[in-house]
């Protein structure tokens, strides 16, 4: 799963999967280690939340990330408010 998170970011590719048993639909950002855990950071765009409105950005535990589906549907603009992110170490992020 690591692998395919890194080339959807560096890819710009949309991605969907279940966590915590809601459907998510995330346009990939930033992925590597935060507090201790394997993490995807990523603008939720469509699906759902438990916490908030959609759009939103939010922190995804890798190991908690079921189903995932790498899209053809790209994105070519960082997400809204896009920066910098305290993740150490960064494996993959965007451009």
């Amino acid at each position: 799963m690591h692998a395919r998170l890194a080339g959807a970011i560096r890819d710009r590719r949309v991605v969907t999967f279940a966590y915590d048993g809601l459907p998510r639909t995330v346009r990939p950002a930033v992925l590597g280690v935060l507090a201790g855990h394997e993490t995807l950071h990523g603008y939720q765009t469509g699906g759902g939340s438990r916490h908030g409105g959609l759009p939103q950005w939010r922190n995804f535990t890798v190991d908690r990330i079921a189903g995932l589906a790498v899209l053809d549907e790209t994105f070519e603009d960082d997400p809204p408010g896009y920066g910098h992110v305290d993740f150490d170490p960064v494996h993959a992020a965007l451009g």
